[in-house]
Order: structure tokens, then C-alpha cells, then sequence
């Protein structure tokens, strides 16, 4: 396939604009999936709709090798961002756009709260396979500090921003820790883990 982002930004607001799918067809189109266990997903049909630190967004990207490409939406400043690499580089079009998005956007970053449960009641290894490969998960609470440890690498991480409801901030990811589930939702992933 072959575009241009003149060609890709007429696309866009005649999509987001209802000149190509009714307002019903639309909304179906970008309203993520809720799975069974009443999880909101970022994704919805062929496109992530999700807070981009406070910033509704609505877009998708693309690689393959020697090409990548994302197109983004912000319905509230009616703002289109569009990027299309000829390179797989190492940094990617999220580099490029994020910063055109910060110059123009608020970046809102969540504020910490306290942690409001019994630690214990999250501390040990999930289990369970991502993409076929088994991951397993060391969770243990120093202070008020959750951290990760990858038992197969045993590469360390720390959920610093702690936002109530057993759940956590990386990021733009999301991080559920409760009832024996360690559950991951970003952009483009979402998986559980068990508790052993």
C-alpha cells in the first residue's frame, strides 16, 4: 500500500468527520472491547482508543520491515497527527510524534497516592503465557513500592504511581494487582497472570 499523510489526513476526517460510516457505525467502530471478566480494553475494532496521558486518543500504527506509521486523533482539540517512516529505525514514530503532541497537548501524569490495602495480599509469583512463551512474575512490596521480578530473566521493575483500586500507572499502561490476578492493559497488549 501507498500513501501520503495529505492523503491519509483526508481519510481520517472523513472517518471521524461520519462521511464514510453512519455516527452508529462509528461509534461501534472506536468503542474499545469490554472482555467478560468487565475489563476495558484500549483496542477497539482496528483502533486504540484510550487516555494518552489525560488526552483522548483515537489511532493505530503500523510496521512492517523498512516501513512504519502511525496516525493519531485527538477528538477534543480536533487534532490529527500522522507519521510515516521509510526506516524501521531505532526510535520509531512514537518519537516523532510524541514530540509534536507535548508541544501542543498537556501532559497529564497521575499522582501517587498512598497504597490503601494489605500489601501481603498481592506478594507472590504470577504465572501464565504471553504470545505462547510462559512469564512468570516475583511481586513484593518495599514501603510503598511494588516490584516486579521477571523470574526468567530476573530483570527488575517498580510500580511507582500508585492510583487507588489496586491498580497502578506505568506510563500509559495500567496495572491491575488483585483478587490472585496481575492483569497488563496498554496500547496494543492486554494479559493476566495468575497467582501460583
Amino acid at each position: 500500500m501507498c500513501s501520503t499523510t495529505n492523503d491519509l489526513l483526508i481519510w481520517l476526517k472523513a472517518l471521524h468527520e461520519y462521511r464514510i460510516l453512519s455516527k452508529e457505525s462509528y461509534r461501534s467502530l472506536i468503542e474499545p472491547i469490554r472482555l467478560r471478566n468487565g475489563t476495558k480494553l484500549f483496542y477497539a475494532k482496528g483502533l486504540v482508543n484510550f487516555s494518552n496521558y489525560g488526552n483522548v486518543e483515537i489511532g493505530h500504527s503500523g510496521y512492517i520491515p523498512g516501513f512504519v506509521s502511525i496516525t493519531q486523533y485527538f477528538p477534543k482539540e480536533d487534532l490529527y497527527l500522522i507519521c510515516l517512516i521509510n526506516t524501521s529505525g531505532l526510535l520509531g514514530v512514537n518519537h516523532f510524534t510524541n514530540k509534536i503532541n507535548w508541544k501542543i497537548l498537556k501532559r497529564k501524569i497521575s499522582k501517587p497516592i498512598p497504597l490503601d490495602f494489605d500489601n501481603k495480599m498481592i506478594e507472590g509469583i504470577y504465572s501464565g503465557k504471553i504470545g505462547g512463551e510462559k512469564l512468570s512474575l516475583q511481586v513484593s512490596v518495599n514501603t510503598n513500592k511494588v516490584i516486579l521480578t521477571n523470574v526468567q530473566n530476573q530483570k527488575t521493575d517498580t510500580l511507582k504511581t500508585y492510583i487507588g483500586n489496586n491498580t497502578w500507572m506505568n506510563r500509559n499502561d495500567v496495572i491491575t494487582i488483585k483478587n490472585g490476578m496481575y492483569k497488563f492493559n496498554s496500547e496494543y497488549k492486554y494479559y493476566c497472570l495468575k497467582l501460583d
